[in-house]
């Protein structure tokens, strides 16, 4: 493959990652707004079933707060896993990788700025870098992009996975409101 060409595949695959990123957050933003959803659900639930007017037993009524209780740590979890799907808050792509990846200067802000702090020093170096030492920090940052894209995508599998169990102990203290009402 020629030298060109491996740059031109490179810049195509950086620039998928981006897009892919892009719908993983658009995803788990959705995710995030359905587990509000569910949260002001659950709310309503549990406001109906503390409420003494409504006809149910007292065992009963615990049931269909330990539901909502469930349900509501379930979105808890889901909204957590989601955030992360949308900001990897707790890992930085540097804790992700291993340490013989080479710092990514020039495709990665924070490393370019803590590694240079003018304007003159990031220019010399810049001008000063040959092409090979460009394209072996470039596979880096594919590297390193394709770690935290997996990382991110497994996030939103796990918020989907939360949010969608959480449909099972809502639904059980729906029943159990509905049968007291029908």
């Amino acid at each position: 493959m020629k030298e060109f060409d491996r740059f031109e595949l490179l810049l195509w695959y950086i620039d998928r990652f981006d897009s892919l990123r892009a719908s993983v957050s658009n995803n788990a933003s959705i995710v995030v707004s359905a587990n509000a959803l569910m949260i002001a659900a659950v709310t309503f639930v549990l406001g109906i079933a503390v409420d003494q007017t409504f006809p149910l037993n007292t065992t009963l009524r615990d049931w269909v707060i330990l539901c909502c209780a469930v349900t509501f740590a379930l979105l808890m979890a889901s909204i957590y896993f989601s955030v992360n799907a949308i900001a990897n808050v707790f890992k930085t792509s540097r804790r992700l990788i291993k340490p013989d990846v080479p710092i990514r200067f020039f495709f990665n802000q924070r490393e370019t700025l803590e590694k240079w702090d003018s304007f003159d020093t990031f220019s010399k170096n810049y001008k000063e870098m040959d092409r090979e030492k460009f394209l072996e920090l470039g596979i880096a940052e594919f590297w390193a992009i394709s770690v935290t894209q997996n990382m991110r995508y497994s996030n939103l599998r796990w918020a989907i996975r939360f949010f969608v169990t959480a449909m099972l102990p809502f639904t059980i203290a729906v029943g159990i409101i509905l049968m007291r009402v029908l």
